[in-house]
């Protein structure tokens, strides 16, 4: 029979595949949208044209969803929200270890109440002439406010992580901007026999 600490790790991990999915959607958004090569425009097929942006919005909107789940006020849900007063009521923090994690949640709870804002706007009330741009704008949203979620929300969540994870599995260990380079890799490479030469450029 699992303890009630063997139970917590379950949702604990689903957590952190939450910030794990919401970085690599984020790193690939970024890719794509602004690291992509300068290329002759109407020499690229329709079809790749329609995979960049429809990938582009694929991973924006996973990004959103996932971002949203960080503060989920929902009972049931895995989030710093629900996890954080149970991981106190099982005995994983004490007073300082509570008071870290609720400093950086405190910090990043403006962020995550705006994407909440986005989200109702964007998918749960979809309007079909509104852009995701515009709805950042209107609620001050820029882009690198993304990281700034999933960094503070994963040093929120460590003090109670470290507690049931060794140190191999660090939570805070992770290789930044990976997801940026394949992307940049990928897409350099999808879009090498349209790119302009500096010749072009002149």
């Amino acid at each position: 029979m699992l303890t009630p600490e063997q139970k917590f790790r379950k949702p604990l991990i689903k957590l952190k595949d939450v910030f794990d999915r919401a970085r690599c959607h984020y790193e690939w958004w970024i890719a794509l949208k602004y690291e992509l090569p300068s290329v002759h425009p109407e020499k690229i097929p329709d079809e790749v044209s329609l995979f960049l942006h429809h990938s582009r919005y694929a991973h924006y909107k996973c990004m959103i969803l996932d971002l949203y789940m960080i503060l989920d006020t929902n009972p049931k849900a895995a989030s710093l929200h629900t996890l954080l007063p149970r991981a106190v009521t099982l005995g994983l923090l004490d007073g300082a270890g509570e008071m870290e994690s609720r400093n950086h949640i405190h910090t990043i709870k403006p962020i995550w109440s705006k994407i909440r804002e986005l989200r109702h706007q964007l998918f749960a009330h979809t309007d079909t002439n509104v852009h995701y741009r515009e709805v950042m704008q209107t609620v001050g949203l820029m882009a690198d406010d993304f990281e700034k979620l999933i960094d503070g929300g994963l040093l929120a969540l460590e003090p109670i992580w470290s507690k049931l994870f060794q140190d191999g599995h660090a939570i805070l260990n992770f290789q930044r901007n990976s997801f940026v380079e394949h992307g940049k890799k990928f897409t350099h490479a999808l879009l090498a026999p349209y790119i302009r030469e500096p010749e072009d450029m002149g």
